[in-house]
């Protein structure tokens, strides 16, 4: 089994990071470089499937951030407005 994850972007320590863009997604993995299966000088193919693969998927955490920044927008929340603050030291 050969499994291309997407582009190679860095190499991390003892991991590959890679990005697989599709049209709903840009998936990042960092996947352990023990699990290279295969490199034909163009793709990084691994040795598991992409559905164990997406055990080593990070989230991206602009797309995270641009996601809440939406929503907090969208409800129109102030956090500073809406937020309690109390002393609790007497």
């Amino acid at each position: 089994m050969r499994t291309d994850l997407g582009e190679t972007k860095n190499i991390l320590g003892e991991y590959i990071i890679t990005r697989k863009r599709t049209l709903v997604n840009n998936d990042r993995f960092y996947i352990p470089k023990n699990l290279i299966d295969y490199f034909d000088n163009a793709t990084v193919y691994f040795k598991i499937t992409e559905e164990e693969a997406k055990q080593y998927k990070r989230l991206n955490y602009l797309k995270f951030f641009n996601i809440i920044l939406g929503l907090v927008n969208y409800f129109n929340i102030n956090p500073t407005k809406n937020t309690k603050f109390t002393n609790k030291e007497k």
